[in-house]
């Protein structure tokens, strides 16, 4: 196709009031007219889709490769030639480009595919801006950027993507200055401060409000653990105490048996009934009976009779020395001496118990004021999560409201862009209205005129001047000498446009003009109109089976290898075996038999020295040299021969490039 090798980018690119108003004075327009404002990309470049690598080259990313990618030929016939096409056979092809500078770009955009639910969307910083739906060639969508800002023209989730167009139009950054400061934006930035300002002092509220609950969840936990020490102390005291109990029984139950056998022994030594009489009454004393589960008592029992074997064993240890008997007294005196051992170690234990009793009672005393207490840590932590709950509900609000007036803030600079952009292409439009009317006075008087366009040179994203001489009827945008961008073809006559405020038309093409001096218009290479390409097709059928009765069938659709400019069926019978009948198709007999053997690696038949002689049949007749392609097929192949012609009118077959 024709390759753009020089031309001029979007018209919002120009100088206000500089190259302009010069050009109004001197009615010629300098080529630096055309320059891209300072860092704003190339125009030029970015809509130059003649291959992969130009496209690649002005910024353009494919996130897919594969023979889709760029401008598949199957689909050639249905895309104007200048646009891009392509699309993702396994995965949502995307093609992305990094922007400059700020301003506005315009891009017109397409989805080739007419499977419903298929879309091609347009999207910025992954936020969707604008959606071509299925089978829409040619949508428009004005989209507002800032420097690094990520345009993405994407499958959505399936489509063919078409690109026909783009343009950047960028903003100074004086103009972006100007912009901020107007009332509009300082308006929208004042409601903002106001949504931030509340929400830092609700975030600061939520924040206190998490410190109180934060401090509160720490004093519970420490309680908690406080409890739980406390609780395992009370049941280590409660172990001990058993165990002391058991021991102060065990030892009073033993204190008991040598009381008994002490009084035994003191008893058999006494010989007057007084002494017998004042033994009996010691004994006779009824022990202390300590109740379950009390160690005091049990202890103070066990010193009672500690203390009592003390007396017996003094009584029994000095009548055994007087009476002569050295071994009892020895016992005697062993028990005397563990009756005093034990008394000083049940008193021990008795104080024991009793310091014990107290930590006890001080540790049950604890638990009490701990549980009390930690049932109102829990519920002031309650009343806090449910007031940090509430405020972070109205904190979310103020989100939403702070992000809206954000985003209202952003809007706002959106359309103060646009209005400037549009200002500013109104002023260039008119500068160049006066340069048409100026020049075409002129040529009243035999000065320069306005050159016009042929429509076959008509090319995408050309840049032309309009001026109505046809009987259309147009909208009042459009005013002779008006300069537009041409957006695709609608038919022969009829072309699409983009206005300087955006706006899209479609307008006679004998209303383009291109001025001398003006504009500077694209060079395009020549193109050749290559005509439709004729097929000359052929097919062997043998003369039984199933294949008869196909050809007959596509013989009276006009549809298969009948639908070629040309055919020939070969066999080596004019007379149908199974019928005896004429097939309602000529055919061209072979003198050789069609019958061959099976064999091969996958069993199939071992025809290739027939078709070699039918090859050579074709050759030696001449049969194709009138047609530009030859085409073989089998008799049972679905084939569709137009599809064919318009892959070969407008290429070559992948296999050939």
């Amino acid at each position: 196709g024709a390759k753009r090798v020089a031309g001029p980018p979007a018209w919002g690119t120009m100088d206000p009031g500089g190259v302009q108003a010069k050009a109004a004075e001197t009615a010629v327009a300098p080529a630096q007219a055309w320059r891209v404002a300072p860092g704003c990309l190339d125009n030029v470049q970015l809509n130059d889709f003649s291959s992969r690598h130009a496209m690649e080259s002005a910024g353009w990313w494919f996130n897919w490769d594969s023979e889709f990618a760029f401008k598949p030929q199957i689909y050639r016939g249905f895309v104007p030639k200048d646009s891009y096409w392509g699309f993702s056979m396994h995965s949502r092809g995307a093609v992305t480009l990094r922007v400059a500078g700020s301003g506005v770009l315009t891009i017109d955009f397409g989805n080739l595919l007419g499977t419903p639910g298929s879309r091609v969307a347009v999207l910025l910083n992954l936020e969707k801006m604008a959606v071509a739906e299925a089978s829409t060639l040619s949508t428009t969508a004005e989209v507002a950027f800032e420097p690094e800002d990520a345009l993405t023209i994407r499958e959505d989730p399936s489509g063919i993507i078409v690109i026909n167009s783009i343009t950047f139009t960028c903003i100074g950054k004086a103009a972006e200055k100007k912009l901020q400061s107007s009332p509009e934006v300082q308006e929208a930035e004042k409601m903002w401060r106001k949504r931030y300002a509340d929400l830092q002092t609700e975030a600061a509220l939520a924040k206190k409000t998490e410190k109180e609950r934060f401090r509160t969840m720490l004093r519970k936990e420490a309680l908690e653990k406080a409890l739980v020490d406390d609780r395992d102390q009370l049941a280590r005291w409660r172990r001990r105490s058993e165990s002391e109990v058991a021991q102060a029984t065990a030892e009073l139950q033993r204190q008991r048996q040598e009381n008994a056998w002490l009084g035994e022994e003191l008893a058999s030594m006494l010989e007057s009934d007084t002494e017998r009489a004042r033994l009996a009454a010691l004994l006779g004393q009824p022990g202390a009976q300590p109740r379950q589960g009390q160690p005091a008592e049990t202890e103070q029992a066990a010193i009672q009779e500690a203390m009592k074997a003390e007396a017996l064993a003094l009584e029994v240890a000095s009548k055994a020395r007087t009476d002569g008997h050295h071994s009892l007294q020895s016992q005697a005196e062993d028990v005397l001496a563990r009756a005093r051992l034990q008394e000083q170690r049940e008193q021990r234990e008795l104080e024991a118990m009793k310091a014990g009793a107290t930590e006890r009672k001080r540790l049950a005393g604890n638990q009490t004021w701990a549980e009390q207490h930690l049932r109102a840590m829990r519920s002031e932590e309650a009343r806090l999560a449910k007031r940090l709950k509430e405020s972070e509900r109205r904190e979310g609000l103020l989100e939403l409201k702070e992000a809206k007036a954000a985003r209202a803030v952003k809007q706002v600079m959106i359309e103060q862009r646009k209005k400037a952009i549009r200002d500013q292409q109104e002023r260039e439009a008119e500068a160049t209205r006066s340069i048409g009317r100026k020049q075409d006075s002129e040529a009243v008087s035999g000065g320069k005129q306005l050159l016009r366009v042929a429509t076959d040179n008509v090319r995408v994203g050309d840049k032309l001047i309009f001026k109505q001489t046809s009987p259309f009827t147009y909208p009042p945008q459009f005013r002779d000498f008006t300069p537009v961008t041409v957006l695709g073809h609608v038919d022969k006559e009829e072309v699409r446009v983009r206005l300087p405020d955006g706006s899209s038309y479609a307008i006679m093409a004998a209303d383009l003009y291109s001025p001398e001096g003006l504009v500077t218009t694209t060079t395009f290479t020549t193109t050749v109109t290559r005509n439709r390409p004729t097929l000359y097709c052929w097919t062997l059928m043998l003369p039984f089976g199933y294949e008869p009765e196909l050809l007959s069938a596509q013989h009276q659709r006009s549809v298969g290898i009948f639908g070629c400019d040309e055919t020939t069926v070969f066999s080596n019978s004019s007379t149908l075996l199974d019928s005896k009948s004429s097939p309602s198709f000529p055919v061209r007999l072979v003198g050789f038999s069609l019958a061959v053997p099976l064999g091969g690696r996958w069993h199939t038949a071992l025809n290739t020295d027939v078709f070699n002689k039918i090859w050579a049949d074709i050759v030696n007749a001449n049969l194709f040299s009138s047609h530009d392609w030859v085409v073989k097929a089998d008799p049972d192949t679905v084939f569709f021969p137009e599809r064919l012609v318009q892959i070969l009118q407008f290429g070559f077959p992948p296999s050939l490039v």
